[in-house]
């Protein structure tokens, strides 16, 4: 028996900004933050709770694991023109983009220390107090784009792109190590 009491509240603000320089030059920055809470993730969970509990709790909220509350854009956008006087034929038509971006990390519940078994190795219980309380290590992109379009006079042609992804090459958590608090590493308990 599926009981439809599933929901998510989600609040947040969002700010934009852009500024012209000139013909060449653009930037642009973009800051939004949001705080996503509710009864369950999934309409799954729901279900789970009542095999488990008997009973899905209906007077609390709790932080969503989809939750990532800060995420912040910056870039430049460099567009050379005919009105350039160094190397203005083969600069025609492109397009530099350069962006970077930071996003909080994954939700988890972390985990408290109970003890030691007979082998010495450490035994941690997830903190159900605090469940999804902590956010992993954030995320951190820069991405480059160069585009070149090859027009011909009735404004069709190719454009040929090239794009870096991730160009600084930073590692962003996808699993979060619940003891520490970011991506499972050698030695980690």
């Amino acid at each position: 028996m599926y009981i439809n009491q599933d929901y998510a509240k989600v609040q947040g603000a969002e700010v934009n900004l852009i500024w012209q320089a000139s013909n060449l030059f653009r930037a642009f920055g973009n800051v939004s933050y949001q705080l996503a809470k509710g009864k369950s993730n999934s309409a799954r969970e729901s279900s789970l709770q009542i095999e488990q509990n008997g009973e899905v709790p209906l007077t609390t909220e709790q932080y969503l694991a989809w939750d990532r509350p800060w995420n912040i854009n910056l870039g430049v956008v460099l567009t050379p023109d005919t009105t350039l006087k160094k190397h203005k034929g083969w600069m025609k038509n492109m397009q530099l983009y350069v962006s970077s971006s930071y996003q909080s990390g994954f939700r988890y519940t972390p985990m408290i220390l109970e003890g030691y078994n007979e082998l010495g190795r450490p035994e941690f219980n997830s903190d159900l107090n605090n469940y999804l309380e902590e956010r992993g290590t954030p995320w951190f992109n820069t991405d480059v784009k160069l585009t070149k379009t090859f027009a011909r006079k009735a404004g069709k042609g190719i454009t040929l792109s090239i794009e870096v992804r991730n160009a600084l090459n930073n590692k962003n958590a996808q699993i979060i190590n619940p003891v520490t608090g970011r991506a499972w590493e050698e030695g980690d308990d």
